[in-house]
C-alpha cells in the first residue's frame, strides 16, 4: 500500500488525539443553563460569578441518578483514557513503516491490518464515552450537550475516518488497484531503485 495512505491516516490520528485531550479535560460535556457545566470527572456550580468544582459523580450524585449511572459514567471517562493506550504504538507503527525505505514494500502491503485493528479499538473506545454522554444527557435530564462532547465527536469521525481510508487502500491495494499499491520498485520518495535505473539504461545488443 502507498505511504501516502499511511501519512493521511496519520496526521488524522494526530488531529483526533490533540481534539479528543483538548476535550477531555473540559467541563464542559454538559451544561444547563450556565448554572453548572459537567465534564466526565468534575462539575462546577457558577454560585453569584464564582465557579466552584467537585468530584462528579460524587456521591449525592449516586443517590440521586442511581448506582448504574455512576458506574457507567465513571467507565466511559476512563474508557477514553483507555484508548490512548491503543492509539500510541499505532502512531508509532505507522511512523516506522513509513520510514523504513525501499526495502518496506512488503510490510507497507501488510501493515495496514494491524494498524486497521488499532484504530478500531482507539474509535470503539472514543464512541462509546460519545454514546454515554449523549445517552444520559437525555435520559437523566442532565442539560444540553456542550464543548467538550463535540471536540471528542470530531475525534470520533476523524479517527472512523483514518480507518475507512486504511481499510479501502489496503484492500484495493491486496487487489493490485494501480492508485492503492505500491509499485514494486519504488519507495516512499517515489524514485526507482539504483539496480533498475542501471538496467534501463543497459543496451540489450551490445555495438562493438
Amino acid at each position: 500500500m502507498k505511504v501516502i495512505y499511511y501519512a493521511i491516516s496519520f496526521f488524522m490520528l494526530v488531529i483526533s488525539a490533540a481534539s479528543t485531550l483538548s476535550g477531555l479535560f473540559k467541563v464542559s460535556w454538559v451544561f444547563k443553563r450556565s448554572v453548572n457545566n459537567i465534564g466526565l470527572f468534575r462539575i462546577c456550580y457558577d454560585k453569584l460569578g464564582v465557579q466552584e468544582c467537585q468530584r462528579f459523580p460524587n456521591q449525592g450524585t449516586c443517590d440521586e441518578l442511581g448506582e448504574a449511572f455512576c458506574t457507567v459514567w465513571s467507565s466511559a471517562g476512563y474508557t477514553i483514557q483507555l484508548s490512548f493506550i491503543f492509539l500510541v504504538p499505532c502512531l508509532c507503527a505507522i511512523t516506522l513503516i513509513a520510514c523504513i525505505g525501499r526495502k518496506g514494500g512488503k510490510k507497507r502491503r501488510e501493515g495496514w491490518r494491524l494498524m486497521t485493528c488499532l484504530m478500531v479499538l482507539y474509535s470503539s473506545l472514543q464512541l462509546f464515552t460519545v454514546i454515554t454522554v449523549a445517552v444520559f444527557s437525555k435520559t437523566k435530564n442532565l442539560g444540553h450537550l456542550g464543548t467538550g462532547f463535540y471536540m471528542t465527536l470530531v475525534a470520533v469521525l476523524l479517527s472512523f475516518t483514518a480507518c475507512f481510508i486504511q481499510i479501502i487502500a489496503g484492500f484495493s491495494a491486496s487487489r493490485n488497484y494501480a492508485w492503492a499499491k505500491e509499485e514494486k520498485d519504488y519507495w516512499f520518495t517515489g524514485r526507482r531503485s539504483s539496480s533498475l535505473t542501471a538496467d534501463e539504461h543497459t543496451p540489450l545488443i551490445s555495438h562493438g
